[in-house]
């Protein structure tokens, strides 16, 4: 923590850990899609096309936290994180 310029009493602000963290990213990336694909004006293109562009923008939110996803994703996989981690994918996609 000390690396981080965090006290110990930081680790009370997060209860599950750097899942909180991850949690609030896929929250932030769904709500941020969600919104950046309603001003499109999907309909006027074919589905593949809509799937391409849905992709695309998600993917684009985690470009800048490839290095740590895989570990993120690690996490989530948890068998206590599993079932909202499988929920927001869902969600997600």
């Amino acid at each position: 923590l000390e690396h981080y310029n965090l006290s110990c009493a930081s680790i009370a602000m997060f209860g599950r850990g750097a899942y909180d963290l991850i949690d609030f990213a896929i929250d932030k990336w769904y709500a941020q899609m969600k919104s950046d694909l309603d001003e499109l004006e999907l309909f006027k293109i074919t589905v593949p096309e809509r799937l391409k562009t849905g992709v695309k923008t998600r993917l684009s939110y985690q470009l800048p936290y490839l290095k740590q996803w895989p570990g993120a994703m690690a996490i989530g996989l948890h068998p206590y994180y599993l079932p909202n981690t499988l929920y927001k994918m869902h969600k997600i996609n």
